[in-house]
């Protein structure tokens, strides 16, 4: 049987993480729950539940890998801190993979949360409530266009009836997704100069070179409420968005070749941090 580590790795902890962790261990494909906090705190663990303290900020890219050297699962699911799935959405998702064994990825539909809700909440009335409030579809994956060097996210099925090539790849979003474990040790783990942003880009790209296949679950569905972690962090997004397009362009010349249409969404990256940066003055 199939065994699954979730790794949710967090900035801020939230008082409700404990009972979210707690939740997530008690589903039947769950073998347990890593939450890698990129900081400081108590060391604890409970219920299959186990808390990794960095003691300084590694991003998501160093708190996932600290998380899967730690696993145990055949499988992992990386989960953001502020992602809600249930029991039967793991399941499907495992039960995809294990009909599939030529998928080496997959991920659920992940629709964006419908109205604000605090996210501090403690009890499981209030958990429920979050996945039932789910609203429009935020992702099913994305492509990158390396023509010009830019991802998109998936929102139709529709679209997933392109295969991927040289000019169009196709990549799971970071947000939930799940692996075999064996695979992704193979391919280098997630890149930690990225530290955070477009690194399941750089994931999808690697995956992709070496001839591995990733497709999504529609039976599964998950809720996202989307940067809640971004949105306390000034211009870091932008930032890293700028830094990490010209980290993939140099890391992967084959599939970025340096063109004007190119340069140009560089430029247009350059020119949103600037905005970002007036707009927060």
């Amino acid at each position: 049987m199939t065994s699954v580590s979730i790794i949710i790795p967090t900035l801020f902890p939230l008082k409700r993480l404990t009972t979210h962790a707690a939740r997530l261990a008690s589903f039947k494909p769950v073998t347990e729950v890593i939450v890698v906090v990129n900081g400081t705190g108590e060391k604890h663990a409970e219920n299959f539940v186990h808390w990794q303290y960095l003691g300084k900020n590694k991003g998501f890219t160093g708190a996932c890998n600290a998380g899967a050297r730690a696993a145990r699962g055949d499988m992992l699911l990386f989960l953001n801190d502020d992602c809600e799935l249930t029991e039967e959405a793991i399941q499907k998702m495992v039960e995809f993979m294990e009909s599939n064994p030529g998928i080496v990825g997959t991920q659920p539909v992940v629709r964006r949360q419908n109205k604000v809700q605090s996210t501090e909440y403690q009890d499981m009335n209030t958990v429920q409530n979050t996945i039932d409030a789910k609203g429009g579809v935020e992702n099913i994956g994305f492509w990158v266009d390396t023509t010009i060097g830019k991802a998109f996210p998936v929102t139709e099925q529709a679209e997933m009836k392109h295969s991927s090539s040289q000019q169009k790849v196709y990549g799971l979003s970071g947000t939930c997704l799940l692996i075999r474990k064996e695979v992704f040790e193979k391919v280098g783990m997630w890149d930690e100069s990225f530290h955070s942003y477009l690194e399941d880009v750089d994931l999808a790209i690697r995956l992709h070179k070496l001839g591995h296949r990733v497709m999504p679950c529609l039976d599964a569905e998950a809720v996202h409420a989307h940067m809640t972690t971004s949105s306390r962090m000034g211009l870091y997004k932008p930032t890293q968005d700028v830094k990490n397009w010209w980290r993939l362009v140099r890391k992967h010349p084959d599939i970025f070749p340096l063109t004007l249409p190119l340069l140009l969404e560089r430029v247009r990256n350059v020119s949103g941090l600037v905005k970002a940066w007036f707009t927060s003055r």
